[in-house]
């Protein structure tokens, strides 16, 4: 599947109301109908202060402090903006999740399929679109994306966040759409790149030294260190990241794709946790793939 990318002009021309039951539903359907607000926050002795607090409505709980001059921006126009996003691209929205009670949603999306030829086995890649917000300030409101592998051997999935543009908070839904349409052709490049350095992996082989590299920028470990001065905690990953990396490259070749896909394999599982998951997603553990991709991409 490829993209047309519309134009600025073209997003807002095309813009149709979203119908509110439909809305009411999807924001019911995945518990999103509730509301934030600014709400003056006091010093113990009862003086206001100049900060304010984002709190979420339904339960007064406190996502962060901001200043008078910062608008959150409300789940309902985040998913009105997905829906008209979903409706430009043809394409429906595929998954909506929430981490943390709400701090950080994010809107999934369908992108382009590309097929990555292995040396056992093919694998398909699966570009993923999403649109991200925070109410924790966390994460600027921007366009997000990552791949899912698709093994033809396994049939496992993974996805890894890559890459995301920040798109400034307006009061204007066409606003947010044309900023949308000038992010989605330097999603799609970046997108692109990557995809095209999963193909020169294929032909990278690799030994121990890029194993010990990829291990040392996951875990911090080097390879002078010594096994029994580790920590039990920290042995047990290195036996799980070892683990996934000989089973990917097992039969996706002793190569970088092989070795990236040892790294991802191990991440995923991780990401089974809601914390886990959102340290894969937009925190340290995504920053440490980003940083093996990079790795691995340069070798020669």
């Amino acid at each position: 599947m490829n993209f047309t990318l519309p134009t600025s002009a073209d997003m807002v021309e095309h813009i149709r109301p979203i119908d509110n039951a439909t809305l009411d539903h999807l924001l019911e359907q995945n518990s999103l109908n509730w509301a934030v607000e600014k709400r003056p926050l006091f010093l113990p002795n009862g003086t206001q202060t100049d900060f304010l607090g984002v709190v979420r409505t339904d339960t007064s709980h406190t996502f962060q402090t901001c200043t008078k001059q910062y608008h959150p921006l409300q789940n309902r126009d985040l998913m009105e903006t997905a829906l008209m996003i979903a409706d430009v691209l043809e394409q429906p929205v595929s998954k909506v999740k929430q981490l943390d009670n709400g701090a950080i949603i994010y809107i999934t999306f369908e992108g382009r399929r590309h097929e990555i030829a292995g040396l056992k086995v093919g694998d398909t890649v699966q570009e993923k679109l999403s649109l991200v917000n925070s109410h924790d300030g966390s994460k600027a409101f921007g366009l997000s994306f990552g791949h899912v592998v698709l093994s033809c051997l396994n049939g496992q999935t993974r996805f890894d966040r890559k890459g995301f543009y920040s798109i400034r908070h307006t009061a204007s839904l066409s606003d947010k759409l044309k900023a949308f349409s000038k992010a989605l052709p330097r999603v799609l490049s970046e997108s692109g790149r990557m995809v095209e350095s999963y193909h020169r992996m294929l032909d990278k082989p690799i030994g121990d030294k890029e194993q010990q590299t990829v291990i040392r920028i996951m875990t911090d470990v080097k390879p002078t260190t010594v096994w029994d001065e580790l920590s039990t905690k920290k042995q047990n990953i290195l036996k799980e990241l070892d683990g996934s990396m000989k089973t990917e490259m097992s039969y996706k070749g002793q190569t970088a794709w092989g070795l990236l896909n040892g790294v991802t394999h191990y991440t995923t599982k991780k990401a089974e946790t809601p914390q886990g998951l959102k340290s894969k997603l937009f925190g340290k553990t995504g920053m440490r793939e980003l940083k093996v991709f990079e790795y691995l991409a340069s070798l020669n």
